[in-house]
């Protein structure tokens, strides 16, 4: 964990202090439609259109130290993958709603 500001000791002290637990700062490679885990080989990760939140979290995004998934980003499976990529033009949750 050297070189993002963390030792064993004090990573616990500061997970504490954050905003959302762990699971929604790592998004590990899920399908965000059918919640299938994505293998080496398959599917990927779809960019969206920004939404004016967005832009404010790609700024906090610069900040020495940050971690996350951008909220405008979603792991797709083999499935899902072309039609999400196809929808990347609109926002995530208009294309989420299309692709459901």
């Amino acid at each position: 964990m050297k070189g993002i500001g963390f030792t064993q000791k004090n990573f616990l002290q500061k997970v504490k202090k954050w905003e959302k637990p762990l699971y929604l700062i790592m998004k590990p490679p899920v399908c965000g439609i059918c919640d299938k885990d994505l293998e080496a080989d398959e599917g990927g990760l779809v960019y969206f259109k920004r939404r004016p939140s967005d832009l404010k979290w790609d700024e906090r995004a610069k900040q020495p130290g940050f971690v996350g998934h951008p909220p405008y980003a979603e792991w797709f499976c083999g499935r899902h993958y072309e039609r999400a990529k196809e929808l990347s033009d609109l926002t995530i949750d208009i294309a989420l709603n299309k692709l459901k």
